[in-house]
């Protein structure tokens, strides 16, 4: 007997395989899930169904679009993510990531036939990011499919809600944890363990770009709550300074360049700044 859960996710995806082959599509998501849950490769397995040029039923998943998507390097797909800034007590979505997300929207896709962007973590937006946004849910620009990710949708404002189709998903009960490699990162660095033992780590780590990912998201969010639990502690300026190393990293990893060398040097920075 299958679990519910899964037949409820599975229902989910029938709805949306249906709503791509009868063209009703709508230019604005709002996918809610636990953090256990994987948001992100959702989306993905929602976009790539698509602007899959092969597939039958659902996206082969082999096709230079497919594949685009799944590496991150679709060149009508924009991904925002909040981020802690130097000298702030929280992660947040800025301003300027969404008019520069707003500028991108407006220009004819390059790859495909639609522009998308996903918006990670959405009820962090800033209230100027979130009013500079709703206009661009107001006013949708034809062909452009707006994803917003969060753990609490009600978290957001009602005006954001009511313009975006919500999707829920729930946790499989049979779904297997994933080792939280970031976490176990974060704390081998801060007991300042010698780089032979980060090292060893780091070869246990799953290669894929999406795992790897995965990753550095853990391996931040652990460094946020660490800003967060010890705001008076001196050692902050280290810990903004291994965010950054982060973000270079996650710049690397997206712009396909040596990933196990990324997170080496990554490693190896932090490790000498501890």
């Amino acid at each position: 007997m299958k679990d519910r859960t899964q037949e409820s996710n599975r229902a989910l995806k029938n709805r949306l395989l249906k709503a791509i082959r009868r063209g009703e599509v709508h230019h604005g998501y709002l996918v809610e899930a636990p953090k256990t849950v994987d948001k992100i490769a959702f989306v993905k397995w929602f976009i790539t169904n698509m602007v899959c040029t092969e597939g039958g039923e659902e996206a082969c998943g082999r096709c230079d679009q497919c594949q685009s998507i799944r590496h991150d390097r679709h060149l009508d797909l924009t991904h925002i993510r909040a981020t802690v800034e130097k000298n702030a007590k929280v992660a947040s979505v800025k301003d300027e990531e969404i008019h520069r997300l707003q500028e991108r929207l407006a220009m004819a896709p390059a790859q495909g036939e639609r522009n998308y962007a996903i918006i990670e973590d959405a009820d962090l937006l800033t209230v100027k990011a979130m009013n500079r946004f709703l206009k661009t849910l107001e006013e949708p620009l034809p062909g452009t499919v707006i994803f917003l990710l969060s753990t609490n949708r009600w978290g957001l404002p009602a005006t954001i809600q009511s313009r975006c189709v919500p999707l829920v998903l729930e946790k499989e009960e049979n779904q297997k944890p994933k080792k939280n490699w970031g976490r176990s990162l974060f704390k081998s660095l801060m007991a300042k363990q010698p780089y032979y033992q980060l090292n060893g780590i780091i070869k246990n780590m799953p290669k894929e770009r999406e795992a790897l990912l995965l990753m550095l998201d853990q391996l931040e969010e652990a460094l946020e709550e660490k800003l967060t639990d010890s705001f008076q502690d001196p050692g902050r300026e280290r810990i903004f300074a291994w965010i950054e190393e982060v973000e270079k990293t996650r710049k690397v990893l997206l712009g396909n360049g040596n990933m196990t060398y990324a997170i080496k040097h990554m490693t190896l920075t932090m490790r000498r700044e501890s």
